[in-house]
């Protein structure tokens, strides 16, 4: 169950056999609507972030949440209660139980105005702060990812989204790309990257000034296994798949980190097929977390062959992204790969140990597990 904490009127509730009943009025309804509980509750375990420019981790709007424990009995825990179990559980990757509710903090949706511009990478530190302190509630960069042009990684689009007032009417049939339109630019990301580019950037380009409610600007048309109506169409002599990753780097060091990025990701011929800049408020609740400063958010994702090479070349592109983080003083997220050498692990959170040994306290016969944790404990020796 999951309840809406600071809308009493318009309660929000999920279960584990219930879906979401949020008011029309509510912040990201349309995100949630319809959707089953499980899925909150991962958002949970796993402390996902959005586009918000001035948002932390979801920790932040947690009031407070159920927990089942692994000798089967069930913990309320917040900030005065189970606080230690809170902290852990939230950005725990499930490894302290089965989360069966949550209790969100919420605020009311707006009209946003969506901006798009063209911008390089070397602005992006100063047109976040601009952005933030304007009052724009969302945005990201998102860059292009053709490595024969000199734009790789360099320029690329900045959507941003400025509130406005409730009276202004909505826009009419607003532009977005259908189902359709994203599978032929899915194709066309990898096939002829420069054209790809070309029609994303002149179609967002032309939303510029649509004015939408905040919480649908945040959905988007997604085909499921879209990758094996590719490998087919692409005529690939092995089946193959997008791996993401995200480092963390100080926002004034951004463009260092790209630029860096770049070179390492030319020297590896990696292929890059979808990337964006974000930013995130320090976390200063959960026991594990990444956003241990106010970070910039690099998301990266790389095209892989399913072949033993393919994969090993890629894993030690991924562990070179790492490096290039953890040299300027940032981190990355831990569970997109199990790629990680215990030393980068020990380095971007150096809690890491006491976490499993709380991981133990909690869970003493080790009943919750995943393939992650499993590597964790190998990586650690």
């Amino acid at each position: 169950m999951l309840r809406a904490a600071s809308l009493k009127s318009r309660p929000a509730y999920f279960g584990r056999n219930c879906s979401t009943t949020f008011g029309k009025d509510l912040m990201d309804g349309e995100f949630f609507k319809n959707k089953p509980a499980p899925i909150v509750f991962r958002l949970v375990e796993h402390s996902i972030h959005g586009r918000g420019l001035a948002l932390k981790p979801i920790i932040d709007q947690i009031e407070s949440f159920n927990i089942l424990m692994a000798d089967g009995q069930p913990q309320l825990c917040s900030r005065t209660r189970n606080a230690e179990l809170f902290r852990l559980a939230i950005g725990g990757h499930g490894l302290f139980g089965i989360i069966t509710a949550v209790q969100l903090r919420l605020f009311r949706r707006r009209k946003v105005e969506r901006v798009v511009e063209r911008r390089q990478i070397d602005e992006m530190p100063d047109l976040f702060a601009q952005r933030v302190k304007h009052g724009y509630l969302y945005g990201d960069f998102q860059f292009a990812t053709d490595s024969k042009r000199d734009s790789f990684l360099r320029q690329g689009l900045f959507p941003s989204y400025r509130p406005v007032a409730d009276s202004t009417p909505l826009t009419a049939n607003p532009t977005r790309f259908n189902p359709e339109e994203w599978e032929r630019l899915t194709y066309w990301s990898h096939k002829n990257r420069r054209l790809a580019f070309k029609v994303y950037s002149s179609r967002y380009l032309a939303t510029s000034g649509q004015i939408y409610w905040s919480d649908f600007q945040l959905s988007a048309a997604y085909i499921d296994n879209y990758h094996q109506a590719l490998d087919r169409k692409l005529h690939a002599r092995h089946p193959a798949t997008e791996m993401i990753s995200e480092l963390y780097v100080p926002r004034p060091k951004l463009p260092a980190f790209m630029n860096d990025a770049r070179r390492l990701l030319k020297e590896r011929k990696a292929n890059v097929v979808y990337g964006t800049v974000r930013i995130i408020e320090a976390d200063t609740e959960s026991f594990l977390a990444w956003a241990r400063k106010d970070w910039a958010c690099i998301v990266v994702n790389i095209h892989i062959e399913h072949t033993p090479e393919a994969i090993a070349h890629e894993a030690a592109t991924f562990r070179g992204l790492i490096d290039l983080a953890l040299a300027l003083g940032g981190s990355f997220y831990l569970t997109y790969h199990r790629w990680a050498t215990w030393q980068q692990i020990n380095s971007a959170y150096p809690q890491m140990n006491e976490f499993l040994e709380l991981k133990r306290k909690y869970d003493p016969q080790g009943r919750f597990q995943s393939d992650w944790y499993t590597s964790l404990e190998s990586a650690r020796g």
